[in-house]
């Protein structure tokens, strides 16, 4: 057997301080470009896969509800609208301008926001009387709203509901502070504001983008609407983001530590083989539990 050969099967010497920090620090980097990756290059793949879900089944509602509205044979009559639950499909809205299609759900919380633009609860219904207010994220998860500032005033936005179709024309856009009493009140006019953060940095909670846009024609008939908590308007994280990510972050952890054992007694290549699935595994964990604590309109 040549030296070679010897030297490949030896296990690896304890590495000196110097590369013990070296390697923690790669970990580490390799924790944040996780997170970053989650956000944003996997961030569109996942929202793209959940809106043609949501899409393809929220079709399939508004077909039905048109049948059951043409009063077709073998439809029982309509039951009386329940205020929508969260994370509930309740619109279709078409962007004209900026060729965005995104189905809007119930609530705006971070498990809301990344499936699509999310419906502030307490607000009217779309394509109804009084002030409907929608929030999207601008970054991250596909940033469905990312480009909600490029539209113009005499743009058309078509919301689609159970009830119907809806066009609103924009009146305004402008990046402003956020004062939910304000900008989610009740309104004397139907409209429909739509709003986003006004900065792609994904801490930011200040200032926001806001388009206005007012209903063209009859609104239909209100639907109950649930509440809105004073303190919910789009720019909150979960908190219960932190139990995964004690949880996920324990167990990148254990893993590094598992990792540098086994580079200590294995040779590199097996060690290298073994560890790295399960690092690059809980890292993307960790980084999808910590994207859960910030603003839900990132």
């Amino acid at each position: 057997m040549s030296s070679t050969d010897t030297a490949a099967e030896t296990p690896g010497e304890m590495p000196s301080p110097r590369a013990i920090v070296a390697i923690v620090a790669a970990w580490l980097v390799l924790l944040v470009l996780a997170t970053a990756a989650v956000l944003y290059p996997l961030g569109p793949l996942f929202q793209r896969r959940e809106q043609h879900e949501l899409l393809r089944g929220f079709r399939v509602e508004v077909q039905q509800a048109a049948d059951a509205k043409e009063g077709l044979a073998g439809l029982l009559d309509a039951e009386e609208p329940l205020a929508p639950e969260v994370g509930q499909s309740v619109a279709i809205l078409d962007l004209g301008r900026v060729r965005v299609q995104q189905v809007v759900v119930e609530g705006v919380g971070p498990d809301q926001t990344r499936r699509g633009p999310g419906h502030v609860p307490g607000t009217a219904g779309l394509g109804q009387p009084g002030n409907s207010v929608v929030v999207g994220r601008r970054s991250g998860w596909g940033g469905p709203f990312d480009e909600l500032g490029s539209l113009r005033e005499g743009d058309e936005i078509v919301a689609t509901t159970l009830q119907g179709q809806t066009v609103y024309v924009v009146r305004s856009v402008e990046e402003r502070r956020l004062q939910p009493e304000e900008l989610y009140g009740p309104s004397d006019d139907d409209r429909l504001t739509l709003v986003t953060s006004a900065s792609r940095s994904p801490f930011a909670t200040d200032r926001a983008i806001v388009v206005e846009a007012g209903l063209d024609g009859r609104p239909f008939e209100p639907t109950p609407q649930g509440g809105r908590a004073a303190s919910i308007d789009g720019r909150q994280g979960d908190t219960g983001g932190w139990a995964p990510l004690a949880l996920f972050g324990t167990g990148f952890a254990v893993a590094a530590v598992l990792a540098a054992v086994l580079y200590r007694r294995w040779r590199p290549l097996t060690a290298y083989l073994l560890t790295t699935p399960a690092l690059v595994v809980m890292a993307i964990l960790t980084g999808e539990s910590v994207l859960r604590l910030l603003p839900a309109w990132t």
